[in-house]
């Protein structure tokens, strides 16, 4: 095992922490670095240390009247999942309650849109979440930041104000990228949550049941996590630092 490196102000650093960048992004640190007159290492490491997490604005405070109204929903909802799985226990053509199940599905569909658009609005400065996967040229380049034990534990206490892994804690320090401790969010929003986590509940066995829609159905259950995702995890706006 390697000896711990002692850096020039004396203290020992016993801990690496590896981290990925892009190349544009490595080139845009080595320029900075040595505009600085330090390593990359050093430069994410002083950077990291003096990043603050920041609190963003509270999330919007929704209509009560939205919830009462997917609750009513909710219920419709259930009833005609009960008539399906009997119909079909009893041999009866579930056929007879696609229309009923549309129906249901373009109210719902209504109220995701009353739900999402104010979420969304608070939500328009975050930064578009990337995609490795998308891009087949994508490269990067691996580094390893070396820490003291106190260092290490502050900047796991940041990644953690912030809710997310050290090495995406560190990338975007480096990069000085928003970086925000998210809000609880109101109780109304986890309300909608649970309301819609039992919808998707039904959703799922009209899915199995009435083939005819199941790709449909199976689609909008997706935007129905989506939007659950989005109450309760997507208010993250803030600005940037700067050095």
């Amino acid at each position: 095992m390697p000896r711990p490196t002692q850096r020039l102000d004396g203290v020992v650093r016993s801990i690496r922490q590896p981290v990925a960048f892009s190349l544009i992004e490595y080139g845009q640190l080595l320029r900075e670095a040595y505009e600085n007159n330090m390593s990359v290492s050093e430069l994410i490491r002083w950077r990291c240390l003096r990043r603050k997490v920041e609190r963003p604005k509270e999330p919007p405070l929704l209509d009560e009247q939205l919830y009462k109204n997917l609750k009513e929903l909710g219920i419709d909802l259930n009833q005609v999942t009960h008539k399906v799985n009997t119909a079909v226990n009893i041999d009866i053509d579930p056929g007879i309650y696609i229309d009923k199940v549309k129906e249901l599905k373009n109210r719902l569909s209504s109220l995701l849109s009353q739900i999402r658009q104010p979420l969304e609005t608070a939500d328009s400065s975050r930064l578009p979440i990337e995609s490795k996967q998308a891009d087949k040229n994508y490269k990067e380049r691996k580094l390893s930041v070396r820490l003291a034990p106190s260092e290490y534990e502050t900047i796991k206490h940041k990644a953690r104000l912030a809710k997310t892994s050290i090495p995406q804690f560190l990338r975007k320090a480096a990069l000085r990228q928003p970086i925000t401790q998210p809000p609880p969010p109101p109780v109304i929003n986890w309300k909608l949550y649970k309301e819609l986590g039992s919808i998707n509940v039904n959703m799922k066995q009209l899915a199995k049941k009435l083939l005819t829609i199941t790709d449909e159905l199976l689609d909008f259950i997706g935007q129905v996590r989506q939007t659950q995702i989005h109450l309760v995890g997507a208010q993250e706006v803030s600005g940037d630092e700067t050095d």
